[in-house]
Order: structure tokens, then sequence, then C-alpha cells
């Protein structure tokens, strides 16, 4: 079984899956060779960047339970570099020991979630976070903390995730026009869809008509960038940037869109142009978060 287009038979998937995890692993060995944290950076980024791409072939070919470990692996590597996009990935992924990795690296974490200065960001051992301190301001980081709080919430009912005043919340409001990623939202709409989805987790029912004209306009937005990336039809068939063609964040809100067996919340189809529907991974990211529910369901 797979998500891909006929343009992506399962032998060339399956040679792509290989050749990101051996690059990947590659640089891992390389990590191995360095004596300071500063020079762990370059192959650092490279293994996370190289296991996220792989996880995301993994997830086309519908491998979701090898993509969650994938994807845990890339978060930890980004994570370890200071970067909150890492725990996202890791709170996606779902996995058993999600919440053991996250605890280790709290300082990151707390150091977006308070909006800690440097000085006070930098305590003992933070020398294995070279970015932290870039990280902690920075709009599409700020949005992954934000993530991982509504994946947790959303599983936890944690209501102390949902403090309007905190300043991670009121940094990330500052920074609301920038874009969410590549889904053609602005964080304040992406946010809007994502906390209506992560308060309503037993609803069942119609969603209000603001969170599925922004949802309408996120799959608009996919088709167009989908027609773009088949016109280069080289690399479109090398499956050159495989984290666009299923897009992570579009991902995070269909998996707030649907219940814990796997189901949706409500129906998704009327978000979808029929026009549109043709468009090869239109509705990957809705086929992957369903696949995801279903595999921590059955696997929890």
């Amino acid at each position: 079984m797979s998500l891909a287009p006929d343009e992506f038979p399962p032998e060339r998937l399956e040679h792509r899956l290989r050749f990101l995890l051996s690059r990947a692993e590659a640089h891992i060995h390389d990590l191995q060779k360095s004596v300071e944290p500063a020079q762990d950076m370059l192959p650092r980024a490279c293994a996370a960047t190289l296991y996220r791409d792989a996880a995301c072939v993994a997830l086309l070919m519908e491998r979701v339970h090898e993509a969650r470990i994938l994807l845990q692996k890339s978060g930890s590597q980004f994570l370890t570099l200071g970067l909150p996009a890492g725990a996202s990935l890791i709170a996606l992924a779902g996995q058993q020991d999600a919440e053991t990795i996250l605890n280790a690296h709290i300082d990151v974490l707390n150091g977006a979630r308070k909006q800690r200065g440097s000085s006070k960001a930098r305590g003992a051992g933070d020398f294995r976070h070279p970015m932290i301190d870039l990280a902690r301001s920075e709009p599409r980081q700020l949005l992954a903390m934000m993530q991982v709080d509504w994946l947790w919430y959303e599983r936890r009912r944690d209501k102390s995730l949902y403090r309007r005043d905190e300043p991670l919340r009121i940094a990330l409001r500052r920074n609301g026009g920038h874009p969410a990623g590549t889904t053609g939202l602005s964080i304040d709409s992406y946010s809007a869809v994502a906390e209506w989805f992560a308060e309503h987790n037993d609803f069942d029912g119609n969603m209000p008509d603001h969170i599925a004209a922004l949802l309408s306009a996120m799959m608009a937005t996919r088709a167009e960038q989908l027609h773009a990336a088949r016109k280069d039809g080289y690399h479109w068939r090398m499956l050159a940037r495989p984290t666009e063609l299923v897009d992570l964040d579009a991902i995070i809100l269909m998996y707030l869109a649907t219940k814990v067996d796997g189901s949706p919340k409500t129906n998704l189809d009327n978000v979808i142009d029929r026009r549109r529907i043709k468009t090869p991974l239109l509705d990957a990211p809705m086929q992957i978060a369903l696949s995801l529910r279903r595999d921590q369901y059955l696997k929890h």
C-alpha cells in the first residue's frame, strides 16, 4: 500500500528511503568524531533533516510505525541543537517514551515557553544546545512549541497548557502575521484552527464556517503548490523535497481534527475543492493523520 501517486513506484520510494537513512547514519557517525559541541552543529542538523525527510517518505509508503520512529529520531537531533521544532516532531510521533525525551531537553522548551533572555537561558549544561538563544524568539520555533501544547492538551486535556497570558502565547500573537510553514495560513489563522480542534476533542458535527474557510484556503494553497512542484518533473520524480510534499504542519492540523481511534471529528471532505480532487497527494495530510492516529491507538 502507498499514498504516493503512480509517478512514485514502490521501488523508487524504497530506494529514496534507503538513501536518506544511509546519509543520516553517516552524519551520526561523524558526530562521534567531534571534539566540541560547535563542531557537531552541521552533521547533527544534516542528520535531523535527513531523518525527517525519511520519515515523510515512510509516511507516503504507509509504513507508519517506522515513520514514527524516524520522526522521533529527527526531533531528538533538532532538540539537541536547541531547536523546539524537534519537540513538535516528537509530539506528533507519539511514541511511549516521548515525554521522557522532551523532559531531557526541558531547558530548550522552557527557554521558548518562558521567553527567557540569553543570560538566563544559558545555565549549566546548555553548551549542548548551541542554537537555543537564536531559536527562542524565531516565529517558526514558537509555533512548534504551541504545536506541542495542542497535541499534548488534546491527548491529556491538561488545562495548565492553556494559560492565555503565558509568555510563549504573547510572543506568538506578536508574530501572528508570519507564515505557518507552507500551509498558506498565517500563524494567527493556523492557531485559530488548531485551538478549535484541540478544544473540541469529542466533537461530532459541522465545524464553524470560519474554521472550514481557513482549512479550504490551506488545501487550495496546497493544490497550487503541488501543481507547481509537479511541473518540475525531474525533482518531482526524485522526491527531492518529501517534507514539502506531505507538509507536516498540515498533518498536525489534520491530526487534531481526528479522534483517538482515527476517525474524523467532523466531515472534512467539504474543505477540498472538488475540482482539485485529482491533484496528486492533495489529501495526503488527512490520510497520514488518520494513519498516525490508528497506529498510535493500536500500539497503546
